[in-house]
């Protein structure tokens, strides 16, 4: 069951903290998430309360279908996660070793990225990346070194150059 906090700010701007559990850790330590949501201006206090009790039930129901992910979570430590929780017997062992291969090429150009800002067209700039010459590597996908003289030609930070 999830819980709620209303908080008022200095500036009367009205924001609710919603909590829920998502079962025990290894330690036997519950796992908390949580999400903040700020109503719409504009919404009298019967639709805040409405609307309020469907984003309870919608958080709640991400977090039991394990789409709730940790909104400053990064792809490369979602991948890794993943790659744990696929370990054999999960994959295949050589399934698994390739993967794992693949997946530092692919963090090597996207694990910067937070995995809520990640789009398309990050992904169309990693396939053109691979399409280039000298990126392929013994029958396997590489990251070209390019990607990241083209992030310091545009004189950007790697967060910067993720949220681009």
């Amino acid at each position: 069951m999830a819980t709620y906090k209303k908080h008022v700010s200095k500036k009367g701007t009205i924001t609710y903290y919603i909590r829920t559990y998502d079962g025990y850790d290894c330690y036997g330590k519950q796992i908390e998430r949580s999400m903040t949501w700020k109503p719409p201006d504009g919404m009298s206090d019967k639709q805040i309360e409405k609307e309020l009790q469907r984003q309870i039930v919608k958080f709640e129901d991400a977090v039991k279908e394990g789409q709730y992910y940790d909104s400053n979570m990064r792809f490369g430590d979602y991948g890794e996660d993943w790659l744990e929780m696929n370990r054999p017997p999960q994959l295949a062992p050589k399934t698994y070793e390739c993967y794992k291969g693949m997946f530092r090429d692919i963090k090597q150009a996207l694990g910067d990225i937070k995995l809520i800002k990640l789009q398309s067209r990050h992904l169309q700039m990693f396939y053109s990346n691979l399409r280039e010459n000298g990126v392929k590597r013994t029958g396997a996908y590489a990251v070209s070194d390019k990607i990241d003289d083209i992030r310091k030609e545009m004189q950007l930070s790697k967060d910067k150059f993720a949220a681009s």
